[in-house]
C-alpha cells in the first residue's frame, strides 16, 4: 500500500482533490442550466417568470389608475348629489 493513505494528510488532501472535483462537476451542470436554451433551462424559466411579473405589474397599475378614475367620478357625483339636497332643503 502506498505510504500516503496511513498519513493523515495525505488521505485529507485525497478526499479534498475528490471533493473538488464533484464541485466542479456541479458547478459546470449549474453554470449549463443558467444559460438559455429556449425553453427547458432555469434561465428560460426565471424570464418567463419574470416577463409574467412585469406584466402583473403593468396591470396592476392599469387597474389602480382605473380605479382612482372611478373613485373620483364617484366623488364629483356625490357632491352634485349633496349640492341638490341642499337645494331642496332651502
Amino acid at each position: 500500500m502506498p505510504p500516503w493513505l496511513f498519513d493523515l494528510q495525505g488521505i485529507g488532501a485525497v478526499i479534498s482533490g475528490v471533493a473538488a472535483l464533484i464541485a466542479a462537476f456541479y458547478a459546470k451542470s449549474a453554470a449549463k442550466e443558467m444559460k438559455p436554451n429556449h425553453g427547458s433551462s432555469m434561465r428560460d424559466l426565471l424570464d418567463v417568470m419574470d416577463d409574467r411579473i412585469k406584466s402583473l405589474g403593468h396591470r396592476q397599475g392599469e387597474l389602480h389608475d382605473q380605479l382612482q378614475n372611478l373613485v373620483d367620478s364617484e366623488r364629483d357625483t356625490h357632491a352634485q348629489i349633496w349640492k341638490r339636497l341642499e337645494k331642496l332643503e332651502n
